[in-house]
């Protein structure tokens, strides 16, 4: 009987227990979508492939936040456990200002954010409603390839963060990490609160206000029903068991 690879099994064995625990309900690489068009998801795209930059590798699609595109708002996409996650890299030859990105209700602005924030030149700090609970916005590289992840609480309860290590998120609370993707490293972002009691949060959104001018290059758009972040070497260690274990039923079973 032909003997199934180590590899295979692995990653089958991983798939299987991330199975178990997230469900991708939105996912946009952007590489079908023609450049610079707008599709139903969004309010407007500036999408730019290899040929203007390589800040994801190459071959690739992504999009340009800047002065041009006063937003981009992902709708309807907020379960009780919600993690926004995307590719970001903001570029240093890019416009000087600021743009804001987060949760709230078809807006982000001082009456309808949730929970948002400014990001100037790798600077993020707290914009309207937001308030930090624990912990602090970091700083972050410029010219640098990083996945966020911003995640929201509402079901309720404490929840645990998978993939990041013993990190916990109470009730109604947001958190931020960043994973440079070139470094290796998980940064943990904060805990926020938010002090808007008028609106119930339903969108994410990448925002520019008028005189807001700065540049940020996005790709790899998903929204997940779990708070799940990029797994720590433990986290791998598991993974990697389920697949050992998965590699055992099946030779047993030859």
């Amino acid at each position: 009987m032909k003997k199934t690879p180590l590899i295979l099994t692995l990653l089958a064995g991983a798939a299987s227990l991330q199975s178990l625990t997230a469900a991708v309900i939105y996912d946009e690489d952007y590489e079908t979508t023609p450049l610079d068009t707008s599709d139903t998801s969004y309010s407007t795209q500036n999408l730019e492939d290899e040929n203007v930059a390589t800040p994801f590798g190459s071959p690739n699609q992504y999009f340009r936040m800047d002065s041009s595109v006063q937003f981009v708002r992902l709708n309807d996409l907020l379960s009780p456990l919600t993690t926004y996650q995307f590719d970001m890299y903001e570029p240093s030859a890019g416009a000087a200002g600021t743009m804001n990105f987060g949760i709230g209700n078809f807006d982000i602005n001082n009456t309808r954010s949730y929970t948002s924030w400014t990001l100037d030149d790798g600077v993020i700090t707290n914009s309207y409603l937001t308030t930090t609970v624990s912990g602090s916005a970091p700083t972050l590289s410029l010219d640098t390839h990083y996945t966020a992840f911003v995640l929201y609480n509402g079901s309720g309860s404490t929840q645990n963060i998978s993939g990041a290590g013993s990190a916990t998120i109470d009730d109604g609370h947001t958190a931020l990490f960043f994973y440079d993707v070139e470094g290796g490293t998980l940064i943990d972002g904060g805990r926020y609160s938010s002090s808007n009691s008028s609106f119930t949060p339903d969108d994410f959104l990448f925002r520019e206000f008028s005189g807001d001018d700065n540049d940020l290059l996005i790709d790899n758009v998903t929204v997940q029903d779990t708070l799940t972040v990029v797994p720590e070497p433990s986290s791998l260690a598991l993974l990697g068991l389920a697949g050992l274990l998965t590699l055992g039923l099946v030779r047993r079973r030859a």
